[in-house]
């Protein structure tokens, strides 16, 4: 799974050229990503969540299908909402023909978007994307740290630890 997320990652700017790809990680149950829009302004996010591969190496058992429209002007919406259409429809592509018996909730409906103001605070947030994999063990949405840590009760609360976490003001 893994394999398409990042390859169809790797993709994107097929379906849009004007978008340039910086740090990227993929977690246990979302991503983290920074791409840089066509007037060059970095946009960090979140989402929860047979042909060659995108990195040109041995040929992936998948495969991502080529743009059908270009959009030179996308939103940040636009991005992700192809991302995550890209990669359900690889995926269900692949499981029907690997284990059709497979299924699963793929993404949620919302993700979490920062336009990134300085260089401070994008240097801040690569870290963080850099740092999160192993970070996870103490992370709050770690099914093993359910018992340890009590559940924000709100969004602000939430959006404090990953202030916190980043050391920055969003």
């Amino acid at each position: 799974m893994n394999g398409i997320i990042n390859d169809v990652w790797l993709a994107l700017p097929l379906w849009f050229p004007t978008i340039a790809l910086d740090e990227f990680v993929i977690m246990p149950n979302h991503t983290h990503f920074v791409i840089w829009n066509n007037v060059g302004t970095p946009l960090a996010g979140v989402l929860n969540g047979g042909a060659q591969n995108a990195d040109g190496g041995k040929p992936r058992p998948y495969v991502i299908p080529k743009p059908q429209k270009i959009n030179t002007s996308p939103a940040l919406g636009d991005i992700v909402g192809a991302f995550k259409s890209l990669v359900f429809k690889v995926y269900l592509d692949w499981i029907e023909i690997n284990d059709p018996s497979r299924r699963a909730k793929f993404w949620q409906r919302n993700y979490y978007e920062h336009i990134v103001r300085n260089e401070r605070e994008l240097n801040a947030i690569r870290q963080y994307i850099i740092d999160n994999p192993k970070n996870w063990k103490m992370d709050r949405d770690n099914l093993e740290n359910l018992q340890k840590l009590p559940p924000p009760e709100k969004v602000e609360d939430y959006l404090q630890d990953v202030e916190e976490t980043l050391k920055i003001k969003l």
